[in-house]
């Protein structure tokens, strides 16, 4: 039977260590004044979009204010290897910070099932 793994920590202080015992990275909580800094240093605009922090664009379909607040975010991701202070960070949109992290949509259009089994000899009969 395999034991399972205690929950990661989701925060750590500049001087705790990067890894926890199990070798799984652990994220830095940063201070509020560095996301005012990264902000001023960007011109109170995201650093995907470049539109201003805290004001739903006009014509948006996501009216939530937390979307449009500014969040840190790593240029270089941290789940890839990227370093988890200053130089790797930006001031960006809580939507753009989540979106960045979805998959593309494909272009390639998915078939009706029916269309599938038509070609398929043997769901024929």
């Amino acid at each position: 039977m395999k034991i399972p793994k205690p929950p990661k920590a989701k925060w750590r202080t500049p001087e705790e260590p990067e890894f926890d015992s199990y070798g799984r990275r652990i994220r830095i909580l940063h201070p509020p004044e560095l996301k005012e800094k990264l902000v001023a240093q960007q011109n109170g605009l995201c650093h995907w979009c470049k539109r201003p922090f805290n004001k739903i664009p006009e014509g948006e379909t996501d009216l939530r204010p937390s979307s449009w607040m500014a969040t840190f975010e790593h240029v270089e991701k941290f789940a890839e290897g990227g370093i988890d202070g200053e130089p790797n960070l930006v001031a960006a949109h809580g939507k753009c910070n989540h979106d960045r992290d979805k998959p593309k949509k494909s272009k390639v259009r998915n078939k009706d099932k029916s269309d599938a089994n038509k070609s398929d000899p043997a769901v024929q009969r």
